[in-house]
């Protein structure tokens, strides 16, 4: 029993080692984006570290996968630092293409590199975006994702 527990307590302390940085998606998974209004729902995403603190200074990078679906004001990658509360927020996302796409996520600090995937959807028109939403039992409407990112997903 007690070799057991030893093992467990090894393999946990060697992921951490492994995998000391983590981003969050806080903002932005599931997001549907009209195109005709130019709304989109802009990604957040938090940085944290082994311990699962936020981690400020960290630079992400955000990439559109797929060509043309949206851009980061005209971009297809946005690179930022991440704030004293150890969040990164696009600020400009601008669907282009109907259908779903990719936005990938990569965060890099002090030697450290952890990566997530933000999935999202553009539709043309705000009745379109009402029905996908329904579709997949999101809650909000499509391009609130605008904001300072306070109090959600933490």
């Amino acid at each position: 029993m007690l070799q057991t527990v030893f093992l467990l307590l090894s393999l946990a302390v060697a992921d951490q080692a492994a995998s000391p940085l983590k981003i969050v998606v806080v903002e932005g998974e599931a997001g549907v984006n009209i195109i005709q209004q130019k709304t989109a729902v802009k990604p957040i995403v938090e940085v944290r570290d082994r311990n699962n603190q936020p981690v400020a200074g960290v630079i992400v990078t955000f990439s559109i996968e797929g060509g043309k679906a949206a851009t980061f004001g005209g971009s297809s990658t946005l690179t930022i630092a991440t704030n004293a509360a150890g969040r990164a927020a696009v600020s400009s996302l601008t669907p282009n293409i109907a259908g779903t796409f990719q936005i990938q996520v990569s965060a890099a600090f002090q030697g450290q590199v952890a990566t997530a995937t933000i999935a999202q959807t553009n539709v043309m028109t705000a009745a379109q975006a009402a029905a996908a939403s329904a579709a997949t039992g999101t809650s909000g409407s499509a391009g609130s994702g605008a904001g300072g990112g306070g109090g959600a997903g933490g």
